[in-house]
Protein backbone atom coordinates (compact mmCIF):
# COMPACT_ATOMS: atom_id res chain seq x y z
CA UNK A 1 0.00 0.00 0.00
CA UNK A 2 1.32 3.41 -1.00
CA UNK A 3 1.11 6.54 1.12
CA UNK A 4 -1.26 9.33 0.09
CA UNK A 5 0.50 12.24 1.80
CA UNK A 6 2.41 14.92 -0.14
CA UNK A 7 5.78 13.17 -0.36
CA UNK A 8 7.54 16.11 -2.06
CA UNK A 9 6.51 18.43 0.76
CA UNK A 10 7.78 15.88 3.28
CA UNK A 11 11.11 15.21 1.59
CA UNK A 12 11.73 18.94 1.06
CA UNK A 13 11.85 19.36 4.84
CA UNK A 14 15.11 17.42 4.91
CA UNK A 15 17.05 18.43 1.78
CA UNK A 16 19.65 21.20 1.73
CA UNK A 17 19.30 24.53 -0.09
CA UNK A 18 23.07 24.99 -0.23
CA UNK A 19 24.02 25.04 -3.93
CA UNK A 20 27.64 24.33 -3.03
CA UNK A 21 26.53 20.88 -1.86
CA UNK A 22 24.35 19.63 -4.75
CA UNK A 23 24.45 16.04 -3.49
CA UNK A 24 22.16 17.03 -0.61
CA UNK A 25 19.68 19.11 -2.63
CA UNK A 26 17.53 16.25 -3.94
CA UNK A 27 16.05 12.98 -2.65
CA UNK A 28 17.64 9.74 -3.87
CA UNK A 29 17.17 5.97 -3.70
CA UNK A 30 19.61 3.88 -1.68
CA UNK A 31 19.18 0.18 -0.81
CA UNK A 32 15.45 0.21 -1.51
CA UNK A 33 14.75 3.43 0.42
CA UNK A 34 14.03 6.96 -0.73
CA UNK A 35 16.21 9.26 1.36
CA UNK A 36 16.49 13.03 1.77
CA UNK A 37 19.16 14.72 3.86
CA UNK A 38 21.01 17.96 4.54
CA UNK A 39 23.84 15.93 6.14
CA UNK A 40 22.51 16.67 9.63
CA UNK A 41 19.08 15.11 9.52
CA UNK A 42 17.81 12.41 7.19
CA UNK A 43 14.51 10.73 6.43
CA UNK A 44 14.24 7.37 4.71
CA UNK A 45 11.07 5.78 3.38
CA UNK A 46 10.66 2.41 1.68
CA UNK A 47 10.61 3.20 -2.03
CA UNK A 48 7.73 0.86 -2.85
CA UNK A 49 5.51 2.81 -0.42
CA UNK A 50 5.94 6.07 -2.40
CA UNK A 51 4.59 7.22 -5.75
CA UNK A 52 7.37 9.44 -7.11
CA UNK A 53 10.43 8.48 -9.14
CA UNK A 54 13.87 9.14 -7.69
CA UNK A 55 17.44 8.76 -8.89
CA UNK A 56 19.47 5.91 -7.35
CA UNK A 57 22.96 6.55 -5.95
CA UNK A 58 25.87 4.39 -4.85
CA UNK A 59 27.13 7.14 -2.56
CA UNK A 60 25.70 8.46 0.73
CA UNK A 61 26.63 5.45 2.85
CA UNK A 62 25.30 5.79 6.38
CA UNK A 63 25.21 3.39 9.30
CA UNK A 64 21.86 3.44 11.09
CA UNK A 65 21.90 2.61 14.82
CA UNK A 66 20.12 -0.49 16.07
CA UNK A 67 16.84 0.07 17.87
CA UNK A 68 17.45 -0.02 21.61
CA UNK A 69 14.49 1.81 23.20
CA UNK A 70 10.93 2.86 22.45
CA UNK A 71 9.81 6.24 23.78
CA UNK A 72 6.52 7.62 22.52
CA UNK A 73 6.60 11.31 21.51
CA UNK A 74 3.29 12.94 20.57
CA UNK A 75 2.58 16.02 18.49
CA UNK A 76 1.21 17.63 21.66
CA UNK A 77 4.55 17.01 23.40
CA UNK A 78 6.41 18.81 20.62
CA UNK A 79 3.90 21.66 20.45
CA UNK A 80 4.10 22.18 24.21
CA UNK A 81 7.89 22.18 24.04
CA UNK A 82 7.95 24.83 21.32
CA UNK A 83 5.41 26.95 23.20
CA UNK A 84 7.59 26.80 26.33
CA UNK A 85 10.72 28.13 24.65
CA UNK A 86 11.41 31.88 25.07
CA UNK A 87 10.36 33.91 22.04
CA UNK A 88 12.73 36.14 20.08
CA UNK A 89 12.26 38.32 17.03
CA UNK A 90 12.99 36.45 13.81
CA UNK A 91 16.04 37.52 11.82
CA UNK A 92 16.69 36.75 8.16
CA UNK A 93 19.65 37.41 5.92
CA UNK A 94 19.23 39.76 2.97
CA UNK A 95 21.66 39.87 0.08
CA UNK A 96 24.57 37.49 -0.36
CA UNK A 97 28.13 37.17 0.82
CA UNK A 98 30.63 38.13 -1.90
CA UNK A 99 34.10 36.64 -1.46
CA UNK A 100 37.07 38.96 -1.64
CA UNK A 101 38.82 38.39 -5.01
CA UNK A 102 42.19 39.43 -3.56
CA UNK A 103 42.40 36.68 -0.92
CA UNK A 104 39.74 34.36 -2.44
CA UNK A 105 37.75 34.49 0.77
CA UNK A 106 40.55 33.33 3.08
CA UNK A 107 40.96 36.71 4.75
CA UNK A 108 44.76 36.45 4.59
CA UNK A 109 47.52 37.43 2.16
CA UNK A 110 51.26 36.74 2.09
CA UNK A 111 54.16 39.04 1.41
CA UNK A 112 57.76 38.09 0.70
CA UNK A 113 60.87 40.21 1.21
CA UNK A 114 64.47 39.55 0.07
CA UNK A 115 67.14 41.26 2.15
CA UNK A 116 70.50 42.51 0.86
CA UNK A 117 72.00 39.09 1.53
CA UNK A 118 69.34 37.48 -0.67
CA UNK A 119 67.62 35.85 2.29
CA UNK A 120 63.86 35.57 1.82
CA UNK A 121 61.22 36.32 4.44
CA UNK A 122 57.51 35.41 4.14
CA UNK A 123 54.70 36.54 6.43
CA UNK A 124 50.93 36.12 6.61
CA UNK A 125 48.72 39.15 7.28
CA UNK A 126 45.07 40.16 7.18
CA UNK A 127 44.03 40.98 3.62
CA UNK A 128 44.15 44.81 3.22
CA UNK A 129 41.24 44.77 0.73
CA UNK A 130 38.68 43.08 3.02
CA UNK A 131 40.39 43.76 6.37
CA UNK A 132 40.65 40.04 7.00
CA UNK A 133 36.92 39.27 6.77
CA UNK A 134 37.24 37.31 3.53
CA UNK A 135 34.34 39.22 1.96
CA UNK A 136 33.95 42.50 0.10
CA UNK A 137 30.19 42.34 0.68
CA UNK A 138 28.34 40.47 3.43
CA UNK A 139 24.72 39.47 3.81
CA UNK A 140 22.83 41.75 6.17
CA UNK A 141 20.61 40.59 9.04
CA UNK A 142 17.09 42.01 9.05
CA UNK A 143 14.43 41.63 11.73
CA UNK A 144 11.02 40.55 10.40
CA UNK A 145 8.88 41.56 13.38
CA UNK A 146 7.71 37.95 13.76
CA UNK A 147 8.25 36.28 17.14
CA UNK A 148 9.62 32.71 17.03
CA UNK A 149 11.06 30.21 19.53
CA UNK A 150 14.68 31.09 20.28
CA UNK A 151 16.69 29.13 17.63
CA UNK A 152 19.60 28.75 20.05
CA UNK A 153 17.42 26.85 22.54
CA UNK A 154 17.24 23.06 22.85
CA UNK A 155 14.60 20.54 23.90
CA UNK A 156 15.53 17.48 25.94
CA UNK A 157 14.23 14.08 24.83
CA UNK A 158 15.41 11.11 26.91
CA UNK A 159 19.23 11.36 27.06
CA UNK A 160 19.82 14.06 24.44
CA UNK A 161 18.74 17.61 23.76
CA UNK A 162 17.81 18.63 20.21
CA UNK A 163 17.87 22.04 18.64
CA UNK A 164 14.61 23.85 18.02
CA UNK A 165 14.82 23.53 14.23
CA UNK A 166 15.00 19.74 14.59
CA UNK A 167 11.94 19.74 16.85
CA UNK A 168 10.08 21.87 14.32
CA UNK A 169 11.05 19.52 11.49
CA UNK A 170 9.79 16.48 13.42
CA UNK A 171 6.47 18.18 14.13
CA UNK A 172 6.01 19.34 10.54
CA UNK A 173 6.84 15.86 9.23
CA UNK A 174 4.25 14.32 11.55
CA UNK A 175 1.61 16.78 10.32
CA UNK A 176 2.33 16.00 6.66
CA UNK A 177 2.26 12.25 7.26
CA UNK A 178 -0.87 12.56 9.36
CA UNK A 179 0.30 10.91 12.57
CA UNK A 180 -0.09 12.10 16.16
CA UNK A 181 2.90 10.20 17.54
CA UNK A 182 6.44 9.21 16.71
CA UNK A 183 8.76 6.75 18.49
CA UNK A 184 12.31 7.44 19.63
CA UNK A 185 13.92 4.03 19.13
CA UNK A 186 17.66 4.73 19.51
CA UNK A 187 20.08 7.27 20.95
CA UNK A 188 23.69 6.40 20.17
CA UNK A 189 26.16 9.17 20.93
CA UNK A 190 24.80 12.11 18.91
CA UNK A 191 22.46 10.04 16.72
CA UNK A 192 18.74 10.13 17.50
CA UNK A 193 16.62 7.64 15.56
CA UNK A 194 12.88 8.27 15.31
CA UNK A 195 10.38 5.89 13.72
CA UNK A 196 6.91 6.60 12.34
CA UNK A 197 6.16 3.03 11.28
CA UNK A 198 7.96 0.11 9.63
CA UNK A 199 8.45 2.18 6.46
CA UNK A 200 9.49 5.62 7.70
CA UNK A 201 12.46 6.55 9.90
CA UNK A 202 14.11 9.87 10.72
CA UNK A 203 17.69 10.14 11.94
CA UNK A 204 18.85 13.40 13.53
CA UNK A 205 22.50 14.05 14.34
CA UNK A 206 22.33 16.42 17.28
CA UNK A 207 23.42 16.59 20.88
CA UNK A 208 23.22 19.37 23.46
CA UNK A 209 24.28 19.02 27.08
CA UNK A 210 21.71 21.49 28.38
CA UNK A 211 18.01 21.74 27.56
CA UNK A 212 15.70 24.73 27.90
CA UNK A 213 12.70 22.41 28.09
CA UNK A 214 12.45 18.66 28.74
CA UNK A 215 9.81 16.39 27.22
CA UNK A 216 8.69 13.81 29.76
CA UNK A 217 9.06 10.56 27.85
CA UNK A 218 7.25 7.33 28.50
CA UNK A 219 8.54 4.02 27.19
CA UNK A 220 6.11 1.73 25.44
Amino acid sequence: MKYSFNEKELLDLFVSNDESRPLFMHPYIKDGYVCATDNRQIIRIKADALNGEYEPTDRMNLEWPNESCDYIITDKDLEKALASIPQVEEEIETGEDVKCPECDGTGTVYWEYDDRNFKSYEREFDCPVCDGSGYVEEAQVKKTGKMIPDPTAAVGIANNALRIDNIQTLLEAMKIIGTAEIHLVAQVDYKNLFKIDDNISILIADYFKDADYIIKTKEE
